[in-house]
């Protein structure tokens, strides 16, 4: 399998995944009987997750420098946190499995973007390629998610999810260390210099606008 290939594959079963949990949770959730106050907690507490995560996985990346490792580990926890789901059926046991899958899931894209980056030396148009596979993903599994738990029941999210999770995990053990990537010098510089930095100034004044 190609590099090409293989990087691709990451991005397509990470956003496939996605495509599931962003689509269909909350029917899951009502599904489960959960109340609609129970249901925006869950929520909630899901994407506080989203938030956080992401940032604490990067600074413990640019610390040990192991981002595939990460990658892996976070893959294979979420797996197991989603297989959770499986058998839990309580709003604070679910809520908790969902807080804890989305603190793992989360720490893979930003060192899959690292990784890819490095690996393809910084070209567009093949980083353009692999990244539509992450579309293609999202979409594909938002739309045959929908059909199966139609056909079947709540339990089609988690048998999807699942798979999904499972294939991606197998992604990125395909995935090998760039050269580039060994050899990044790290440099630290306080936060207040990056804040100031006119570059990170233009991208907040255009989000505002």
């Amino acid at each position: 399998m190609s590099l090409f290939h293989r990087l691709s594959a990451s991005y397509f079963f990470y956003f496939a995944i996605l495509g599931i949990v962003s689509t269909f949770l909350g029917i899951f959730l009502d599904s489960k009987g959960f109340s609609s106050r129970e249901i925006g907690e869950s929520l909630a507490i899901f994407t506080v997750a989203k938030i956080i995560a992401p940032s604490l996985w990067s600074i413990f990346a640019d610390k040990t420098g192991q981002q595939l490792a990460i990658m892996r580990l976070g893959a294979l926890l979420a797996l197991l946190c989603f297989t959770g789901l499986f058998w839990l059926s309580s709003y604070g046991a679910i809520a908790l499995a969902l807080a804890l899958f989305s603190l793992f899931w989360t720490a893979i894209l930003p060192q899959l973007e690292v990784h890819t980056l490095a690996t393809i030396r910084r070209n567009n148009k093949i980083y353009a390629r692999i990244r539509l596979w992450g579309s293609l993903g999202f979409i594909a599994l938002a739309i045959l998610a929908g059909e199966a738990m139609s056909y079947f029941s709540s339990q089609a999210f988690i048998v999807l999810g699942v798979i999904m999770l499972l294939a991606l995990f197998f992604s990125t053990l395909t995935l090998t260390e760039s050269t580039k990537s060994k050899n990044i010098v790290k440099v630290d510089s306080p936060i207040k210099d990056k804040i100031i930095n006119s570059r990170f100034i233009l991208f907040f004044f255009s989000l505002s606008q």
